[in-house]
């Protein structure tokens, strides 16, 4: 019975994210009262649950307007000032109107002359009810079960109970999906029913399609990753190995490069990260080396506080204190091949490497390669004498927190040894390189200069 996984998010996905429209929309009309804090209103284009500015347009007398007489391209999107101070709309197949409190956007926005808008609001509505619904079943379901009686056949009546009443409810939800569908058939709501509606063959192999990842509709707003989340509360079970097989079969159904395939990075490392799996750092690593400097990428890693550096990104400025006790920066080490080297004197795996390390320093330092080690030690006097006894003769920092370092926090580093390889510019070209890989890549990257 699936009364303890039951769909919990689809209230969640739909009031907290948006998802797409499906025609040309003509115009925006809009009206503010209250304050306005600016000559010019945005609309903000989503990218999944990332933001950006698409359009503007002026203010004059709390009144302004938008018209396009092409696409602006479907979906869901934001119209307001900043992206927190802003409300959702749909740009669909009609013109809208919209009015405003302008001191209280996100809250007090009203639009009309929209069945799209009607749509949304009625689709809601019945998903609140059906929450409700759920949530009851599941408590009574829990009352039981703190109390079950012993006897196997008293608990298999009260199951099948259980189920049927579940069952209803499934039913009731499947009816409402297929008589949404036809009322609004043609505008972009109907297309909830894409996502949500469970048939009898529907099936992990089928539920999402390949063409999921190439309808620009599906990322203006979290319509595939609803559908991705949806996904994996119904098909997928939660052990970590089936889930990571899943997680790159759906990463490789997403043409490389494209808007679909960053979603489905961003909406999978969200499941992994929120369920405590650390196999979402492979996934932010593979996004982050697929889409270097995007945006969109950026955003998302700096509001999530997943922003740790990765191969073609310019690496982060470390300053600490060196063995004497003056600050060092990495900045110092321009124009330089640079390995920044994370150990401590504690580290077993680490010590063990550090011979690899003094070998290729010593074969391609006087081709301009150059070694920072970064210790986690706590010990001064531990981490002094472990650098004097393997012949660690390059620079050295630390500030002597251990797991607390700042730059390991900043790097993200979560095991030692742990290595960046950085060029000229300060980009790094490479991550955790040890004895002969490091070498090899030393000989080629060295070659080129």
């Amino acid at each position: 019975m699936r009364i303890k996984q039951s769909l919990f998010a689809l209230i969640l996905l739909l009031f907290t994210t948006q998802i797409f429209a499906l025609d040309v929309i003509t115009s925006i009309k809009g009206e503010l009262t209250g304050k306005i804090p600016s000559n010019n209103i945005y609309i903000f284009e989503y990218l999944g649950e990332e933001l950006s500015v698409k359009d503007s347009a002026k203010i004059s007398n709390g009144k302004y307007t938008f018209k396009y007489k092409s696409s602006l391209g479907m979906g869901f999107y934001r119209i307001g000032f900043t992206t927190e101070k802003s409300a959702l709309i749909i740009l669909g197949n009609e013109s809208i109107n919209v009015k405003s409190n302008a001191e209280k956007i996100e809250e007090e926005t009203v639009i009309t002359n929209s069945k799209e808008y009607e749509g949304l609001e009625k689709f809601k509505k019945y998903s609140s009810i059906y929450a409700k619904s759920i949530s009851f079943l599941t408590t009574q379901y829990q009352e039981w079960d703190k109390s079950k009686p012993a006897d196997t056949e008293s608990q298999n009546t009260a199951m099948l109970g259980f189920q049927t009443k579940y069952d209803s409810i499934e039913k009731t939800r499947a009816d409402f999906l297929i008589d949404f569908a036809k009322e609004y058939k043609g505008y972009f709501v109907s297309r909830f029913v894409d996502v949500f509606l469970i048939t009898a063959s529907s099936d992990k192999e089928n539920f999402i399609k390949p063409s999921d990842f190439s309808e620009p509709q599906m990322f203006r707003g979290d319509m595939l990753s609803a559908k991705i989340n949806f996904y994996f509360q119904r098909f997928i079970q939660m052990d970590e190995p089936v889930m990571n097989e899943t997680a790159m079969k759906l990463i490789n159904m997403a043409p490389e490069k494209t808007n679909g395939r960053l979603v489905t990075y961003m909406t999978l490392i969200n499941i992994f990260a929120q369920a405590g799996l650390n196999s979402y750092e492979e996934m932010l690593s593979l996004m982050k080396k697929e889409f270097p400097g995007n945006p969109f990428v950026k955003s998302y890693l700096t509001k999530r506080g997943l922003n740790i550096p990765a191969e073609g990104d310019m690496a982060p400025e470390i300053n600490l204190p060196d063995t004497s006790g003056v600050n060092f920066a990495l900045a110092k080490l321009k124009g330089k091949i640079v390995l920044l080297d994370f150990w401590a004197s504690w580290c077993g795996p680490c010590r063990m490497e550090n011979p690899n390390v003094v070998n290729a320093y010593n074969k391609y330092k006087s081709l301009g390669f150059e070694i920072l080690s970064i210790s986690l030690d706590n010990d001064k006097g531990k981490w002094l004498n472990a650098i004097k006894k393997d012949g660690m003769k390059w620079y050295h920092v630390s500030d002597l927190k251990g797991w607390g370092s700042v730059a390991a926090r900043t790097y993200g580093v979560r095991g030692i040894p742990a290595t960046y390889l950085i060029d000229k510019n300060g980009k790094i070209i490479a991550q955790n390189l040890r004895g002969p890989s490091l070498e090899a890549k030393l000989e080629e990257v060295l070659k080129k200069e």
